[in-house]
């Protein structure tokens, strides 16, 4: 379970530590927004860290919630903690943080994957002998559990929760696995490239969007060779597709990326103020259907790599944010407008009434111009 071991320690660092390679999707600040809602999620400590709800048409902090998870939907938010009795998992409303119930489960596991809608939740931890036990919760009962030989993490589920989605950690590398709890079998993934071939999976997986239907896994991997793709894991269908992204640069330059969803969950936007790039993905398919390039990217050597960048969709318009710099994207011209001051670090963007609103990290707001 080293691998694993090696995994939580990353997740547990201090923001500064992204300065030193660690992304800020696992050690740093993001934040998301779902597209058409006042409200802003805030992670100020990682992918898996606590979770602030800011409402940014009122201007205030809505609540602040321990160490979890939410569902693509935005809608839940699941906490659990290891204990010596068990692991308790504790389930909260979002946006408002009301709390919906608890229960506990035997052994000490980790938190590991929620479902798009909230329902299922994923908890995995070692097992007996160098296995890896796994707990599916619905709701408040346990639903499936499976224990396998070596070192696992769990991505996700299927919509349908009968599909665990892995990844299987070896010596020095990792490969894509997911176990059938139908079928009671473990397969691989397959991982095919735009024309068809199979794919070995190599690169370090950056970060990661969901889509709220849960049809869709996204995820940036950064290649030692300065290069990047997006990893699109169909979930129904149980089949990866690489997307290669254009450009090569180092992996915190290529890997400053924020993923943002179109607001029908149709196309996802990878958006780099770094490298001065915006590119369109098409899920159906998927295919990359353009890349803009905009000629105002930000200095790599004045980039806090511990905040964002950040990025929120409404109707045809992408916000994105790089320190304390904005741009809009206009999906449906491909142009690129900006940069925008916010007068300070955007921890996170989002919308009202069509205006882009910036975060603070303390929590200050303010409409940016533009």
């Amino acid at each position: 379970m080293k691998m694993l071991l090696v995994l939580a320690v990353l997740l547990a660092l201090p923001a500064p530590a992204a300065a030193d390679g660690c992304p800020a999707s696992q050690c740093g600040t993001t934040s998301t927004a779902l597209p058409g809602s006042r409200h802003v999620y805030v992670r100020p400590n990682g992918r898996d860290g606590p979770l602030v709800v800011y409402d940014v048409r009122a201007g205030r902090r809505v609540t602040t919630l321990p160490r979890g998870l939410a569902s693509a939907d935005g809608r839940s938010f699941v906490s659990a903690a290891r204990a010596k009795a068990g692991t308790p998992v504790v389930r909260y409303a979002l946006p408002s943080g009301r709390l919906l119930g608890a229960t506990r489960v035997p052994g000490r596991l980790w938190l590991q994957a929620v479902s798009a809608e909230g329902r299922r939740v994923v908890l995995g931890g070692a097992g007996p002998r160098s296995s890896t036990r796994f707990v599916v919760l619905d709701r408040y009962r346990v639903a499936r559990q499976v224990t396998l030989p070596g070192a696992y993490e769990s991505e996700t589920l299927s919509p349908d929760g009968t599909k665990l989605f892995l990844i299987h950690w070896l010596t020095n590398t990792y490969e894509l696995k997911l176990y059938d709890f139908a079928r009671r079998r473990l397969v691989a993934t397959p991982t095919l490239e735009p024309d068809g071939s199979v794919e070995k999976m190599v690169g370090q997986a950056w970060t990661g969007v969901a889509t709220r239907d849960g049809r869709w896994l996204l995820t940036l991997y950064v290649k030692g060779d300065g290069t990047a793709f997006v990893h699109a894991l169909d979930l129904v269908d149980a089949i990866g597709h690489c997307l290669d992204l254009p450009g090569r640069a180092g992996p915190l330059e290529i890997g400053a990326a924020a993923l943002v969803l179109s607001s029908d969950d149709s196309r996802l936007y990878v958006v780099n103020p770094l490298l001065g790039s915006v590119t369109t993905i098409a899920l159906r398919g998927p295919r990359l259907l353009r890349t803009t390039a905009f000629r105002t990217p930000l200095n790599s050597a004045g980039f806090s790599f511990g905040i964002g960048p950040n990025g929120a969709a409404a109707g045809g318009t992408i916000a994105f944010s790089g320190n304390r710099l904005v741009w809009r994207y206009d999906a449906r011209t491909g142009r690129v407008r900006g940069p925008f001051r916010a007068g300070f670090p955007v921890a996170g963007v989002g919308f009202v009434h069509g205006r882009v609103v910036a975060v603070a990290g303390d929590g200050s707001m303010s409409a940016v111009r533009g």
